[in-house]
């Protein structure tokens, strides 16, 4: 039999003896250094945090000078683009070359020059803005056009059976007369409304084709004048709708839904409203 000391020795345990309580790691008194462990490390261990403090301070710094460094470079483009514009303005020839460029005499006014002027410089303008800008963010400009340009013929692919579909079934609502009979047939009851049959195509085919709903605008201007009321209507109408059906095949089949729900109802409905809304306008025109 081996003595355990009884309950009191056991209850307090013995130190660096695993399993019992009151242990404390290894028999040294506490305060007192591990005799495994080199004080030098602790040492390193501090160089190292201070060089990485000092290397993120030195990265900081650097960032914001870049940061400083592309917003003075757009302001400098945009104020060199400012001096250019200005100095182009203010030129005594300007005027004179603006007038022999367009074959008009010096009744020519200034708001007219500028205009003419300005209109070149919009476009490059719009695309420095945003590529400065986006440089300005720190945004990699060029990356981000190659991916969205990837993505948009991603979508363009999608899209494509779905507006073949609209496209087709279109043509062939035009080339089969249906669209014809559907005008003689409807033209009687929307005459008196406003609407004449010389008009109706235009109301009819706006929802579904664009160039061919302007196709018919451009056949009723040239036939019954810009000024006549079919004129003005046909003219009115085509700034009133949308081809309702051309957009929601493009539109859902980009994002691959199949059920529209309620969005059809709702399209149709905001393009009788279109229809209605400039026969009372043209109408109301027309009168005075």
């Amino acid at each position: 039999d081996v003595d355990m000391g009884g309950p009191e020795r056991q209850a307090a345990g013995t130190p660096g003896t695993p399993g019992t309580r009151g242990t404390r790691g290894p028999d040294r008194a506490p305060g007192t250094a591990d005799p495994g462990h080199d004080p030098s490390d602790d040492l390193v261990d501090e160089e190292t945090r201070e060089s990485e403090a000092a290397a993120a301070k030195i990265r900081a710094g650097w960032s914001k000078m870049g940061l400083l460094l592309r917003r003075l470079t757009v302001i400098g483009v945009f104020v060199a683009l400012g001096v250019g514009l200005v100095r182009t303005l203010l030129d005594p020839k300007t005027f004179q070359r603006v007038v022999e460029a367009t074959g008009e005499i010096a009744q020519k006014g200034w708001i007219d020059v500028v205009g003419d002027l300005t209109s070149a410089w919009i476009l490059p303008l719009l695309i420095a803005l945003i590529a400065l800008y986006g440089w300005l963010r720190g945004v990699r400009v060029y990356e981000s056009l190659v991916t969205g340009a990837r993505e948009g013929f991603t979508v363009a692919i999608r899209i494509i059976p779905y507006l073949v579909a609209i496209l087709v079934a279109v043509g062939m609502f035009q080339a089969s007369g249906a669209l014809d009979l559907l005008i003689r047939a409807v033209a009687p009851v929307t005459g008196p409304l406003g609407l004449p049959g010389e008009a109706l195509p235009m109301a009819l085919l706006r929802p579904l084709s664009g160039s061919g709903a302007f196709g018919v605008m451009a056949h009723a201007l040239e036939t019954y004048g810009t000024d006549s009321y079919v004129g003005y209507l046909v003219s009115t109408l085509q700034g009133s709708t949308e081809t309702t059906f051309y957009v929601l095949a493009v539109y859902f089949g980009s994002v691959a839904v199949r059920r529209t729900r309620y969005a059809l109802g709702a399209c149709l409905l905001a393009d009788a409203a279109g229809i209605a809304g400039p026969i009372l306008d043209v109408n109301l025109f027309t009168s005075f």
